[in-house]
């Protein structure tokens, strides 16, 4: 798209939504003084557990017209459990509720990677080898920037798509080719069909927002159909703050609005997105209970304005954390944007982001998984995590499980002596690397390729951009247990265990030496980096010191010792422990405040039954 000017309610040009934002944006420092009173709205701690509370829905299914149990019904308030945070351990859960189909088959994703898996992967999944690849859930996420809807309006955007249809007719035919106009067809239908979708509610989408509250309308709309069209994906709503604030100073220049009526819709376009939990079917309900919302907002702290107050606000008002928030942490973040969001992080878990070690410094969209991508461009596929500690057993072991549980190809000859040197178990480490790879990255292009043509969400392929960029995320997990056994190695004082087999089953662990761990760490990349990736893709790793699936640590007493990628921890307690993770290394910090889980008893609404 071309990138040029924006008047608000006038296009001169086309412009494009980040360039929209980066031009039209006013940062704000200090706490509005309008929030020191806000507008009284409905206040949910005042009331009583028992009171009925009336709040008119009507929300539609993508496939049907309206949703009959939940149309015009009064509300109980009732206390269910919701998830409150974003540890590994929780998250990994919500993919398994509703499985992913593939259009035109029975057979689902996870069914139908299983059954085209070479034996080895199958059984690296089985014994938690390898895991989180796509074996049990909807590996890929797609996060489509929903403020194209009112920035351009569905009309535009149809217009755009038969103008790259028609540029591919002087493109080389080739299979690719065919997919494209394939999905820019079923783009342009999808489009349509959401233009109904939106005026059943009497919405329109059609043209672009004229002022806040048909742009605030256009943003709900659209959420609600990305998610009623199919739940289990994901979804972010990025930096929406700015957006926002961009049309609010826009009428409040004019006079055509006040800072109570903006606040008020802030306030109800977070309500909204709350109660999007309750538009999918009872059934499905109780089957996420428990489970964390899958619709998240970023703050930037480097660009605060109003409305980035105006939302924290609401959030401390309600205190419900219906849906995950995700913070942007920079040294220059402003002091009273600091304040607000450590005060709400005592009472609401937010995950923090230190923004100096992403791999992308706009626009990022943030999957629960610590996976990081472009919004609206690139499409990221979950390679899975690779636990290096047993690639590092196994290939000792000639391929051979130590605790009896399985085998592989021996890619490597099995270690039969205590003089293992350093050098040795290093390269055989490497080699069983290398062959894992061979059918690792089979598994993720397999993945890649349903995922990007036989998806189940077409609404939110056509709001990405025509040039997706794929970009698998690969992880490695007990990195620290790795570098700890091959520094004894090293220094020669490792202590090796065999069973009555002949296999090895411990190696003592000490201290790291300081080059150990960059080795491993170059190693992992540079193989990475040959593996061939479906449709041109790129490649990014994530690195754990322990096992993803750790608890949640009381405190962080031990220093990051990874070089690369980013370093991953949640903590209980205090939020102030985020400066001190920061500090030694971690990139992307979890604060949470439940024992069990992130799973707490929250009082929400629900259906009267």
């Amino acid at each position: 798209m071309i990138r040029d000017s924006f008047v608000p309610g006038q296009w001169l040009d086309i412009v494009d939504v980040n360039d929209f934002v980066n031009l039209n944006r006013k940062p704000f420092f200090e706490t509005p003084l309008f929030l020191q009173s806000p507008v009284s709205l409905l206040d949910w701690s005042s009331l009583s557990p028992n009171k009925s509370v009336t709040y008119r829905l009507s929300y539609s299914t993508w496939q049907d017209s309206k949703i009959e149990w939940l149309h015009n019904q009064p509300l109980d308030y009732t206390t269910v459990k919701i998830g409150k945070g974003e540890s590994l351990s929780l998250m990994k859960q919500y993919p398994h509720v509703i499985p992913a189909r593939v259009t035109s088959s029975d057979i689902s994703i996870p069914e139908l990677l299983k059954s085209i898996s070479v034996l080895d992967n199958k059984k690296l999944n089985e014994f938690k080898t390898l895991t989180h690849n796509g074996m049990h859930y909807t590996l890929s996420s797609w996060f489509p920037d929903i403020r194209m809807v009112p920035l351009y309006g569905t009309k535009f955007l149809i217009k755009e798509k038969k103008l790259n249809k028609q540029l591919t007719d002087m493109q080389f035919q080739s299979h690719d080719w065919v997919d494209e106009r394939l999905q820019l067809e079923e783009s342009i239908r999808v489009l349509k069909r959401f233009e109904k979708f939106a005026k059943r509610h009497h919405i329109d989408v059609t043209n672009a927002a004229q002022n806040t509250k048909t742009m605030l309308d256009m943003l709900f709309i659209t959420l609600l159909a990305l998610y009623t069209e199919n739940p289990s994906i994901l979804l972010s709503i990025s930096d929406v703050t700015t957006f926002i604030d961009i049309y609010a100073e826009a009428e409040l220049d004019e006079g055509l609005i006040n800072e109570e009526t903006i606040q008020q819709f802030v306030e109800e376009f977070w309500f909204r997105i709350s109660v999007l939990r309750f538009s999918t079917p009872p059934k499905l309900n109780e089957r996420t209970q428990g489970i964390i919302f899958p619709i998240g907002e970023t703050i930037d702290t480097r660009f605060p304005t109003k409305t980035t107050y105006r939302f924290l606000h609401a959030i401390n008002r309600f205190q419900l954390n219906w849906i995950p928030i995700r913070v942007l942490w920079y040294d220059e973040a402003p002091k009273p944007l600091c304040e607000n969001i450590m005060t709400l992080a005592k009472v609401v878990p937010i995950t923090f982001v230190n923004g100096q070690q992403l791999p992308i410094q706009s626009n990022a969209a943030f999957h629960p998984f610590f996976l990081v991508q472009q919004q609206g461009s690139e499409i990221c596929v979950d390679g899975g995590i690779l636990d290096v500690q047993e690639l590092f057993y196994l290939a000792l072991n000639g391929g051979r499980d130590y605790k009896g549980n399985y085998s592989i190809f021996p890619a490597t000859q099995p270690t039969r002596t205590q003089l293992l040197s350093y050098e040795e178990a290093l390269e055989k480490w490497k080699e069983m690397l290398v062959y894992i790879s061979t059918f690792w990255v089979e598994h993720t292009n397999t993945a890649s390729y349903v995922s990007y043509t036989k998806h189940s969400h077409p609404l939110r392929f056509a709001l990405y951009e025509r040039m997706k960029q794929m970009v698998t995320w690969f992880g490695f997990s007990n990195m620290r247990s790795l570098a700890q056994m091959l520094s004894s190695l090293y220094r020669k004082d490792a202590e090796i265990s065999f069973d009555k087999q002949g296999l090895i089953t411990e190696i003592s662990k000490g201290d790291i030496e300081d080059d150990v761990m960059d080795l491993i760490c170059r190693i992992i990349e540079e193989e990475i980096s040959k593996l061939p990736l479906y449709r041109h893709g790129i490649s990014r790793i994530r690195f754990f010191e322990e096992n993803p699936d750790t608890p949640i640590k009381p405190s962080v007493n031990f220093p990051s010792i990874l070089p690369y990628g980013l370093g991953c921890v949640t903590v209980n307690g205090d939020p102030e422990v985020i400066h001190d993770c920061f500090e030694q290394g971690y990139a992307i910090v979890c604060v949470s405040h439940d024992d069990f889980r992130n799973i707490g008893g929250c009082t929400v609404l629900t259906p009267k039954s």
